[in-house]
This record gives C-alpha cells, structure tokens and sequence, in this order.
C-alpha cells in the first residue's frame, strides 16, 4: 500500500486469483476508498458489476505478481517523479504508474528494469532519495544468481 504525495490517496497492489476455479491472472491496482468493496472472490479484475469498485489498473490475463509499492517523491528521479512504483514476483519487473492530476486515474504504465533481476519484491523510497528495490529470487520461486537476494539503489547522488 502507498499513499499517493498530492492528494493523499491510497494504493494497494493485489494478486488475481492463482488458478482457483479455472480463474487466473487479473492482478490489480486498486484505489483504496472507505468501505470500498472490490469484489473477491465474486469479481476479478474490472468486472464491471456495479456492485464492486474496478481496480484502476489490471494485468488482464497477464500475471504480474504485483507485490510492494511506494510513490516516487524525490528529485533525484525526476522522469519518475509522482509516479507510483510498483514490484512484481512473476512480472520480474518494477512497474511505473503515471496518474493524472488528481490522482485517480492512470495516464501512463511502463516497467523498467524488466528482466534484469529476477523478481523483484517491493520498492521503497529512502530519505537519500534514493529507490531501493528489494529482489526476491531465493524464495524458492526464482532462479538464483549469484549475489542473489540484493537491495538495488537507484537515483542515489553519492
């Protein structure tokens, strides 16, 4: 979960179902609202029921594996700056969401470090600035490497 900078909005990544009853994929991200209902297990993905909010984004059949997330604050990343970060497990990627001005819908999604690392677990931003990205490959999931779990640092002005 993560709070977004301008308008104070919170986030929060969710897995989609992992094969339960034919379902699968249909990661989430979804915009946490007071006494949202956002439809597990009876709606997966934007299932369009009136009854349950839609994710604001969604992998679709695609598995992402969406796991830790922060937004981005700091100047030293000025093409990410605002933007919200996302690691994902399966998607072996960091995930980059570009909201509009009021933070509610996104404009742009792009990955970066796509493949580099394996699967990455979670993204946080430290009081250098900097992004630290955890890896998460030794869990029994991923595929070693050496030097494997590491903390990646980007953006960092030392």
């Amino acid at each position: 979960m993560a709070w977004s900078p301008k308008h104070r909005r919170l986030f929060a990544t969710e897995h989609g179902p992992t094969g339960e009853f034919g379902a699968f994929a249909h990661d989430e991200l979804n915009l946490i609202v007071p006494g949202g209902n956002y439809g597990w297990p009876n709606a997966i993905g934007r299932a369009g029921d009136p009854r349950y909010l839609d994710p604001v984004l969604e992998s679709g059949s695609e598995t992402w594996a969406p796991s830790g997330c922060d937004f981005c604050t700091s100047s030293n990343l000025p093409e990410l700056y605002g933007c919200l970060l996302f690691a994902a497990l399966r998607g072996t990627a960091l995930h980059v969401v570009r909201f509009d001005g009021e933070e509610r819908l996104p404009v742009e999604h792009f990955r970066v470090l796509q493949g580099r690392y394996g699967r990455l677990r979670d993204v946080r931003q430290g009081p250098d600035g900097a992004l630290y990205v955890l890896t998460s490959n030794r869990d029994g999931r991923g595929t070693p490497r050496p030097g494997d779990d590491r903390i990646l640092v980007i953006g960092s002005r030392r």
